[in-house]
Parts: structure tokens; sequence; C-alpha cells
């Protein structure tokens, strides 16, 4: 349920970024007092959410990721604005670690924020009041909400692609909204099952648990790793900062956003080959861009597709805007030994520090939860139920079976979350993790220099060519 990049038309791309821009602001400022219980608490949803947007269940034995989103189940839960916080920095971290995302953030943001508020914040307001009386809620209201946003949500992503020129076929939009439908049963259905497990602990004061140590503790917090800097063996290149990476991708995404011409878009793909001799990132970027290629081959079928007529050149240029973006992204994060550097760096960028803390508690946290499933999920195989949609096999008892997985995962998770509250107050935290940045570095800013300036020709290109 999210658009993936170069299919948007170039204003709905930037009236997504200005609404983000200042959806980010407004948020970070609102939760700029978050206390530590609330930071492990929401640190715990974000987790939870980028693991519901990346699980993969088989489908007649194709591995297929459903992307759910956890968004009803946080807004109800958390609240409003508390939820929408949760849900923007899941995006965001979900940005970062999944390739093709990034230029289309802003709309798909904006998109969620228009669905809670049109299907969410009503039920809210009952949940809340049925609350704060002591009394159960009923699990039909909850379900019902769940499909109402992914319907809304739906019909925006439907209405956003057809002012892009992507969908003006009527079945293409009677499958996509089938499918939508499809995609709100199962979401309402897991929402449900989490929510069933997780009741009685909101109908009582919150257990701090034992003290103990945990290993979920952010790698921020070990302040040695900042006491010097690591050079390659030729000592070339470990200059260029880690906040001039991530300036040069965004400017290479947005010029591929807003490019109109398929030349434009293989000359910054072009870009791309000095970049993976300057940053030298891991050679696991190859594999990222070979997972995605069937993902852009899937783009460019249901474009084509998608049309009345025949018009396989346009899909297939959409799909080379898409693939142009994973590979920017793909050399962006393979080019760090750890994803955290990049989220320190946004701080340095000027992202609200509750944002930021928020993404490396969480990314702490997702990692332990998905080990977690991992394991929970080889010994519920093991035991003999059934994980994979098939013909012969019954569709209800393989949704109870992921229903229980993920509703002992959120468990699971808030557990983590009262332990790792106890486990910053024990080391001093007070809400900010006061890490060094990485300053800019003087390669790193004439690179940015560079490399935007360049991106900037080709775009402004047709004017003159």
């Amino acid at each position: 349920m999210r658009i993936p990049d170069g299919l948007l038309v170039q204003w709905l791309t930037a009236i997504g970024w200005a609404f983000l821009l200042l959806w980010i602001f407004y948020l970070g400022r609102l939760n700029r007092r978050l206390t530590n219980q609330q930071f492990a608490t929401l640190g715990a949803f974000v987790a939870l959410q980028f693991i519901l947007q990346i699980l993969v269940i088989p489908f007649f034995g194709l591995p297929l990721a459903i992307g759910l989103t956890g968004i009803p189940l946080t807004v109800l839960i958390l609240g409003y604005r508390r939820g929408l916080f949760v849900s923007l920095t899941a995006s965001i971290l979900s940005s970062f670690l999944i390739p093709g995302f990034f230029a289309s953030l802003g709309i798909n943001v904006l998109n969620s924020v228009v669905a809670a508020t049109l299907a969410l914040l009503p039920i809210r307001y009952i949940y809340k009041k049925r609350i704060a009386e002591g009394l159960k809620v009923n699990r039909k209201i909850v379900f019902l909400g769940a499909m109402i946003y992914q319907l809304v949500e739906g019909l925006a992503i439907v209405g956003e692609l057809f002012l892009s020129g992507v969908f003006t076929s009527q079945n293409i939009f009677a499958f996509f909204m089938a499918l939508v439908m499809l995609i709100g049963f199962i979401e309402a259905f897991v929402t449900i099952g989490i929510y069933r497990i997780i009741e009685p602990e909101l109908l009582k004061e919150v257990y701090l648990g034992p003290r103990q140590s945990i290993r979920t503790l952010p790698k921020v917090l070990r302040d040695d790793r900042y006491k010097h800097l690591e050079f390659d063996p030729l000592g070339r290149f470990a200059l260029i900062d880690t906040r001039s990476k991530i300036l040069v991708t965004t400017a290479m995404i947005t010029a591929v956003a807003i490019s109109t011409e398929l030349y434009q878009e293989i000359l910054i793909f072009l870009m791309s080959f000095p970049l993976i001799f300057i940053y030298r990132p891991s050679i696991r970027f190859l594999s990222r861009i070979a997972i995605a290629i069937p993902f852009v081959v899937l783009v460019v079928i249901v474009v084509y597709i998608g049309f009345e007529g025949t018009n396989f050149s346009f899909a297939l240029k959409l799909g080379f805007r898409y693939f142009v973006s994973i590979t920017h992204s793909s050399i962006l994060l393979e080019s760090e030994p750890s994803y955290f550097e990049l989220i320190e760096a946004l701080r340095g960028l000027k992202i609200p520090s509750s944002i930021t803390t928020t993404l490396l508690i969480s990314l702490r946290l997702a990692s332990r939860l998905w080990e977690d499933y991992s394991t929970m999920k080889s010994a519920i195989a093991s035991r003999g139920a059934p994980l994979s949609f098939g013909i012969t096999k019954s569709w209800g008892r393989v949704l109870n079976t992921y229903r229980i997985l993920l509703s002992n995962l959120s468990n699971k998770g808030l557990k983590y979350s009262k332990s790792l509250n106890l486990a910053l107050e024990e080391r001093g935290f007070h809400g900010i993790l006061n890490a060094p940045v990485e300053p800019f570095t003087s390669e790193g800013l004439t690179m940015f220099g560079l490399f935007t300036m360049t991106a900037i020709v080709v775009v402004l290109s047709k004017f003159w060519i």
C-alpha cells in the first residue's frame, strides 16, 4: 500500500514533500518532551510496524510481501498524534532500509495521515472514552476501523496514480480495489488479533518489569566508538561524511522524480558509477539491486496493463525511473558499516531529535524482534502449523497461525520496551541521545556541490536542447 518511486507526476511529488517537511517538524516539536518510557514504547511500535511492512507470506509457493501497515492498531492504542508520530518514523525507517520508496515518501505519508484522520479519528474518540471508563472496547469497532483505513488509503493511491497517467483502465481499477479490500481484511484480522493480546495491559497500570540488563541497548550509547575515526587502508575517500552522502543521494533521487525525458534519467543513472568508486559500498548493494529487478519488471507489467491502449515505452520508462532510484538508494545504504550512522546523520541535518532517537531505538528493537519472529515461525512450523496459502489448505487456519505469531511478537515488543526503559534510566538517558554527529568535511561538501550542480544541469537541459 505504498507508491514506489518514479510513478507520480512531478507536482504530486512536490506536494508530498512540502507536506512531509512541515509534518516532520510539527510532530517533532509536538513530541519534543517524551519520557524514557514513551521513547521505549514508541520505538517498539515503530519496530513492529516495520516488521509488518516487510513481512513475507507464501502464496501458492511464491513469497509475497503483503505490506501491512500496523497504523490502525497504533493510532487506536497510542492516540492520533502519537500514532501518526510512530507511523512517520516507521515510514522514514522503511524509506532508508527499503530502496525505491524515497522520492514518494512524502505522498505516502500524506496518504496515511488523510486515511487516519478520516477513518480512525472518530473510532479513536469512542475507544478513548471506553478505556477511560474502564470498559472493554467492542472489537468489531477495531476491525471496522482497520478496514475503512485501508479502503480510504487505497482510494487515495488510485486517485494519485490516475492523475499521474499510470492507470486509465477500469478493469485495473476494479482489480486494484479488490486487492485493497483483501489487504484491508488481512490488516483488520491481524489488528484484532494483536489487540486481543495486549488489551489487558491497556486496562491496568503499566508494569515496568524486573530490573535486568537488556541486549537491545542502542549502539549509540557506547560513546567509545566516537573516540577515533576509522580510515580505509588506502586512506582515501573515508573523509566523505555521512551527511554529504545523504544529501547527494537526495539530490539524485529528486532529479529522477522531477525529470521528464528518458535521456535525463539515463544520465542520472550513469552518475551512480562514480559514486560507487567514491563510496566503495559493500558488495551487498549488488544483491539489493538484483532482488529489486523482479519488482521493476512487475511495475512495468502493471503500468502497461493499466492502459486502455498499448503504451509499452511509457511503462518501461517508469520502470527505469524506479530502477534508478533503487540503485542510488542501495549505494547509500551499503556505503556505511551500520545503519546507525545514517540515522545519526539525520540529526545533523536538523531532523527533530525525538524522531532520530525513536529511530535509533526502533532499529535495535526491530533486529531483536525479527530474530524472535524467525525463531517462533520455525518452532510453529515444526509442529505442523500451516504457513503458506494454497488451494488445498485452509486459508482461515493460515491466517490464524500468523495472527498468533504477530500477537506474541507484539507482546514481546511491549515487554522489551519496559525493560529497555529501565536500562536507559540506569545509563542516565533523559530523552535525547546526545552522541556526537560527524561534522561536514570539505571533501563531502565538494562532492555534494559537484553532483548537485550536475543534476540541476541535467534537469534543466530540456529547456535548451
